[in-house]
């Protein structure tokens, strides 16, 4: 599997404050006093699924490791013969690769 080229967690996701004017979810790594913006999301969508699709954003890097530790454990427990494990091994890896920006 090809390492990924996204900067590494972990992210967060933190609100604007909409007395500024506007009402944006900044996604950012690192933390303490150093903090890198990755981007932003706003309008479009009420506020809930705007704060939903930012928390979801943030947990991208967790995300990638722990679908990469399920493939890797899949890969060593399921036989070469079981379609439904290798169907599962198979989603992973390809969600893996669209993350790299690769096509799966």
């Amino acid at each position: 599997m090809n390492t990924p080229k996204f900067t590494p967690g972990p992210w967060t996701a933190v609100r604007s404050d909409p007395a500024e004017g506007a009402d944006v979810y900044w996604i950012c790594a690192g933390g303490g006093n150093i903090s890198t913006e990755l981007g932003s999301m706003m309008g479009g969508y009420p506020h809930d699924k705007r704060e939903a699709n930012a928390n979801l954003v943030a947990a991208a890097p967790e995300l990638y490791e722990a679908i990469h530790a399920a493939v890797n454990l899949l890969n060593a427990l399921v036989g070469p013969d079981e379609q439904l494990g290798q169907a599962i091994i198979k989603m992973g890896c390809d969600a893996l690769a669209r993350a790299r920006g690769e096509t799966p």
